[in-house]
């Protein structure tokens, strides 16, 4: 009997991070079937911020000109969201 893997949730890596501002940081997102196992093959994620600096369609985050947080960066896939916090320090 063979299981199809279907997607249930999102981790996001690191997923708590403290930088300086405009400093940047690399996010990478993992989707996970319905028993917690990665997904044999990785779909195509959304990346967003709160409005806070900026994140790129590969998951890099540049930090804004000020410091503030946490603020929370999303990876989305299939209806499908997971989220990770990062603070920006002067």
């Amino acid at each position: 009997m063979t299981v199809q893997q279907k997607l249930t949730s999102i981790t996001v890596s690191p997923a708590n991070s403290t930088i300086k501002v405009l400093q940047q940081v690399q996010f990478t997102a993992t989707a996970l079937d319905q028993f917690g196992a990665p997904l044999l093959t990785q779909p195509k994620f959304t990346w967003s911020d709160n409005g806070k600096g900026a994140v790129s369609s590969t998951g890099l985050y540049t930090a804004p000109r000020r410091a503030g947080g946490p603020w929370t960066i999303g990876a989305a896939a299939s209806g499908i969201k997971g989220t990770a916090k990062i603070t920006v320090v002067n």
